[in-house]
């Protein structure tokens, strides 16, 4: 694969769907969880669009105001590591081939799909925020941001995982775990709430 194949991001959706479904080292898994997680991002923006107001004397628009700032930069950040998943991975896989592969580019490799999970994990108490106060006609995209951002952190975690058994400092892979856990636990909790509380507005 030719590193300029590796940039997606200025590419069509069709372009990144052929290079996920083809024989080739990458897009991949840390990847496709990094542009998961940019949609449900993205849905968040969506509903805080919908949902604030352009007068400025409403109770309720300054909050819209910083939830605006903080997942757009989230939502840039995800989107971001689309295409950096693919460049670290193909540096990872490159060094394995020439027989000349180093710790770091391990540690580097489990980097990305970290931050996935960081930013997948910000986004999420971005949607639950949301799930208060919102456009009560756009609770499906809330309830669907939160699936998105669930499913993103699950599988850029196993991402994470693959490389640590690589990785030789005991003391690294042992804060990365813990961290990934104590996510693991908010991420989840929060995802099944909003789901749950989302079917209960929409069916009862």
């Amino acid at each position: 694969m030719k590193e300029e194949n590796a940039c997606y991001l200025n590419k069509s959706m069709r372009k990144y769907l052929e290079g996920l479904s083809a024989r080739t080292i990458a897009p991949g898994g840390g990847s496709a969880a990094a542009a998961v997680a940019a949609i449900g991002a993205g849905l968040n923006l969506m509903v805080i669009s919908y949902s604030s107001r352009e007068d400025e004397t409403y109770s309720g628009q300054n909050e819209f105001v910083v939830l605006k700032e903080k997942q757009m930069a989230s939502f840039r950040r995800l989107s971001k590591l689309i295409d950096e998943d693919c460049r670290v991975f193909k540096v990872l896989m490159d060094a394995i081939a020439s027989g000349n592969v180093k710790q770091d580019d391990y540690i580097k490799a489990a980097g990305i799909p970290m931050e996935v999970c960081r930013e997948s994990s910000v986004s999420l108490e971005v949607t639950a925020l949301l799930m208060e106060d919102s456009n009560r006609n756009l609770l499906t995209d809330v309830g669907s941001a939160a699936h998105m951002l669930d499913a993103a952190f699950s599988s850029a975690a196993l991402n994470v995982y693959v490389n640590l058994k690589k990785i030789k400092d005991k003391d690294f892979i042992a804060a990365a775990a813990l961290e990934l856990e104590q996510m693991k636990k908010t991420v989840s909790g929060t995802a099944q709430e909003i789901s749950k509380r989302v079917k209960e507005a929409l069916l009862f």
